[in-house]
């Protein structure tokens, strides 16, 4: 299993030449199963930023709704990058693209699994930003792979952070079966970009799957005192 989402961030940025690797990486959402090779260097290149912005107290990171583990999930901390969120018992952890992305993944199935990726370089803090960078994450990956957008992209705040996100289906490269995906695009308080991606196949059961691990993981992610 490895990182479904190789991206980097905001509009500023793809001016100063990240959008290149923007939409090379995004195309791969809808193209590269999940248990493929990534191309790690896009967004390792993104992961680890040089300037921040301001980094807030601990005590005024925003808080979760989902505190405690739901039945059938256990709570994982992450030290680096610094987060954390509920993930399914007995699912399988792995870290991609340089240490930006962690995913976790359901044994035995290639298409349900989680992903955490920290991209960008902290300089920006709008929801703008966010929205930039999932409309084109969305264009990107709906010429792929027979992927195709279900509604619309949209803006949103989690935990009083500004984002956005969407849903779309695809086919797998390797199984040649169809998957569907939510992915979160948030800008935290010192300005860092992450996604937070979920999947699993686009049977009707699956889609709910999907969309119920998806509003688990969104309300369970919190960031820790360490995050980058």
């Amino acid at each position: 299993m490895v990182g479904r989402a190789q991206l980097t961030s905001g509009p500023v940025l793809a001016a100063a030449g990240v959008l290149v690797a923007a939409a090379a990486a995004a195309a791969v959402v809808a193209t590269r199963p999940f248990d493929a090779q990534p191309p790690t260097a896009q967004a390792s290149a993104h992961a680890s930023p040089t300037v921040r912005v301001h980094v807030p107290a601990a005590s005024t990171l925003p808080k979760p709704t989902i505190t405690a583990a739901p039945t059938g999930y256990r709570m994982v901390t992450e030290t680096a990058p610094g987060f954390a969120l509920a993930v399914p018992n007995g699912w399988k952890r792995s870290v991609t693209d340089g240490g930006s992305t962690v995913d976790y993944s359901q044994p035995g199935s290639a298409e349900a699994g989680l992903d955490v990726t920290v991209i960008g370089d902290g300089s920006f803090s709008d929801e703008t930003s966010a929205l930039h960078t999932a409309q084109t994450m969305a264009n990107n990956s709906t010429g792929h792979g027979g992927g195709k957008l279900v509604g619309a992209v949209t803006a949103n705040t989690v935990l009083g952070m500004p984002g956005a996100w969407f849903e779309l289906t695809a086919t797998d490269t390797k199984s040649k079966k169809r998957y569907c995906a939510f992915q979160e695009f948030l800008i935290d308080p010192a300005g860092q970009e992450w996604a937070l991606y979920s999947s699993d196949d686009a049977t009707a059961a699956g889609i709910k799957r999907t969309h119920d691990r998806f509003q688990t993981l969104v309300k369970s992610f919190r960031l820790s005192a360490n995050y980058y």
